[in-house]
């Protein structure tokens, strides 16, 4: 095994470098192609609708045209989102929103963890000041991109007092059943609103971010055609160094599909040990991205956390150039004879 990781140092160095770099470009493919929410866990028949430009649309008129038995459905402002219901924010402290505050449309809402040193401590509880109003932080949670303006600062309970005469909001959200849905619509469409499924709005939550995203991805799709080249170097430096132990296997009796079977068999462990190295690295790149955010481009583009279908995606081309470079040199070095392989060196 030592022999085989001095042998193999060089190339498993470039194969980990171009594992981070696979999976990373990877994981931002598949990070563009999600469908954002305007919270977590919605379901993915929600509907989305958009205010009148004719009417006064304030928080109170669209709380009591709401189904009674909605399971989730808001407002997004400018930051965050007023919400009826905590069914779909995954709480780590306190609790969701209740019916009593509902019926004493108390001012409270859900934190996102973040935000909680910028709240003021009264008498053992903590508030949070909005539009000039104190808030009751009941709940804390950490869910989102925090340096997404898809992301949510707050969920308010749309009930609340303080902004049932807020007619400031960008859409609605509700999920609920397609009967629930319909009924909503049909009770809102004489006044202007417009609506939409909420999977098909994929751009309109991504509008803010395309721009920089395809460009990040642009510069990274270079850097990947570099190292794509240089992959194919490696592994035909790594077939050269094993020149001699090709010729004497072919010298000893064994037959071409034995030595092939042979380089492959070694490229695999090769290949797993890079990816299971990569892997390791571009989780925990990932990891520190979802931790300190200390890049919000980064976290646009590659997301926070590693997805799996990404290692996938990025081991599948590094297989199929490594079983090219070997098919190729090793049909060489199988077809000529063994002195014209020695005379080559």
């Amino acid at each position: 095994m030592r022999q085989f990781f001095y042998r193999s140092g060089f190339v498993i160095a470039i194969e980990i470098m171009v594992s981070v770099l696979f999976i990373l470009c990877a994981n931002a493919m598949i990070n563009e192609k999600k469908t954002y929410l305007p919270i977590a866990e919605l379901d993915e028949n929600y509907m989305l609708f958009f205010p009148s430009l004719e009417e006064k649309n304030t928080v109170e008129k669209i709380g009591l045209k709401l189904p009674d038995n909605v399971r989730c459905a808001g407002l997004r402002f400018q930051k965050g989102a007023a919400v009826v219901l905590g069914n779909g924010v995954p709480l780590e402290e306190g609790r969701t929103f209740t019916k009593e505050d509902r019926k004493t449309r108390a001012n409270v809402l859900l934190l996102r963890r973040d935000n909680l040193p910028l709240c003021k401590k009264m008498g053992g509880k903590k508030y949070y000041s909005l539009q000039g109003t104190m808030y009751e932080v009941i709940g804390v949670y950490s869910d989102g991109e925090r340096n997404d303006s898809r992301s949510n600062e707050y969920l308010v309970n749309l009930y609340a007092a303080g902004i049932s005469g807020e007619d400031d909001w960008e859409y609605g959200f509700l999920d609920a059943s397609e009967k629930e849905q319909r009924m909503f619509a049909d009770s809102l469409k004489k006044e202007g609103f417009t609506f939409a499924a909420g999977d098909r709005k994929k751009e309109y939550f991504n509008r803010n971010v395309q721009t920089s995203t395809k460009a990040a991805l642009a510069i990274y799709s270079a850097v990947a055609v570099i190292v794509f080249v240089n992959i194919f170097s490696a592994i035909a430096v790594w077939i050269r160094g094993r020149k001699k132990e090709i010729v004497i296997r072919k010298m000893v009796g064994a037959e071409k599909i034995q030595i092939f079977g042979w380089l492959v068999k070694d490229f695999m462990i090769l290949d797993a040990i890079s990816f299971g190295v990569g892997t390791v690295i571009s989780g925990g790149l990932l990891a520190m991205l979802a931790k300190y955010e200390f890049s919000p481009s980064w976290i646009v583009v590659f997301g926070k956390r590693l997805e799996w279908g990404a290692i996938g995606i990025a081991v599948i081309p590094a297989l199929i150039i490594g079983l090219v470079v070997i098919s190729v040199q090793v049909w060489w070095y199988l077809r000529h004879e063994i002195i014209q392989i020695i005379r080559s060196e």
